[in-house]
């Protein structure tokens, strides 16, 4: 799996090619952007990763406290989480896939 880091401003021309890759992820899925969106999508970060080579495993990690209150705190604050990430989990997919075919 190929590793693509989220860059902070002024990075060069590997920002523009992540911005590009960004692009061409959300034009392939017909997914509606602007630069706005772009620059959003880029800044959004979870509170970790974890990388597993031997598998290509990549595991998003973001850190929730618990809530007792609610019992089904826990699936609807999951669902939340898969809901932020999934175009993220689409576009490293997407390059991971494109990296491997050539």
């Amino acid at each position: 799996m190929g590793l693509h880091e989220i860059l902070p401003p002024g990075s060069g021309k590997n920002r523009a090619k992540l911005r590009k890759d960004i692009e061409e992820y959300h034009t392939a899925y017909d997914i509606d952007f602007d630069d706005t969106d772009i620059d959003t999508f880029i800044a959004r970060k979870p509170d970790g990763l974890a990388f597993d080579k031997e598998v290509k495993l990549c595991v998003f990690l973001e850190y929730t406290r618990a809530m007792d209150t609610n019992e089904d705190w826990a699936e609807t604050k999951e669902q939340e989480k898969n809901d932020r990430y999934s175009s993220h989990l689409g576009f490293i997919n997407r390059l991971s896939h494109r990296e491997q075919s050539g």
